[in-house]
């Protein structure tokens, strides 16, 4: 049978189109709803109108993924195109909750976490970082190795990947795959140097703050 869709209308990308379980099993849970209450940034005294938040900059990093990945998958080589297709699920829902574990104002609110203690609460999920990953990338992980277990374990996600994607750290888990190049190249696209979520929040931010933004042809990239 055909996957419903459910379609929703953003002012950055226009119309989005989302797998109605991806709605019900992640978007319409109160642990993602929260985001809705946590601006996107933390500067609305300067820029009144900078009231966004990070539930569509989510959406919106989920989209853009979703884009690249066709686009990585139609270019290429046919010997890896299978390899790189298995990781779909696991990269569009690292893009979905990679902010998932944001505090009550944001970075404002990061200040208090306990780094240690996440990573305590990591290590007995047998996730072990070993480079250092900002607070709020480790708290979205524990997140998801949590609260979103059976989700991940549903869609066969990659977990070593998953984690890779949203800290940029090199992680390691008991009885995880090998490290690959494929998995590798794919941690890129949501953190390295212009990776799917600054493409969306550097749009978002100067659409919302209503100041000029850069030219880019996102469409292009």
């Amino acid at each position: 049978s055909p996957v419903k869709k459910k379609i929703i209308r953003d002012p950055i990308h226009g119309y989005i189109s989302i797998d109605e379980k991806i709605f019900r099993d992640i978007i319409d849970t109160p642990q993602f709803q929260r985001l809705r209450r946590i601006q996107q940034t933390n500067l609305a005294v300067l820029f009144p109108a900078a009231t966004h938040t990070r539930f569509e900059h989510s959406i919106g990093v989920y989209y853009l993924g979703s884009k690249l990945f066709d686009s990585i998958v139609e270019k290429c080589p046919p010997d890896i195109k299978d390899e790189v297709e298995n990781y779909r699920k696991t990269v569009l829902l690292a893009c979905l909750l990679h902010d998932i574990g944001h505090a009550p104002m944001s970075h404002i609110g990061e200040s208090f976490f306990d780094g240690e203690e996440i990573k305590q609460e990591l290590r007995k999920n047998e996730i072990k970082i070993k480079t250092k990953a900002a607070l709020h990338e480790m708290m979205s992980v524990l997140i998801g190795v949590t609260v979103f277990k059976d989700v991940l374990d549903k869609y066969d996600c990659d977990i070593d990947l998953f984690f890779r994607l949203i800290t940029g750290a090199k992680l390691d888990m008991e009885g995880c795959s090998k490290n690959t190049p494929v998995k590798e190249a794919l941690s890129s696209i949501l953190n390295s140097t212009f990776d799917v979520d600054k493409m969306d929040f550097i749009f978002r931010d100067a659409s919302s703050a209503g100041v000029p933004s850069l030219e880019l042809d996102l469409e292009r990239i």
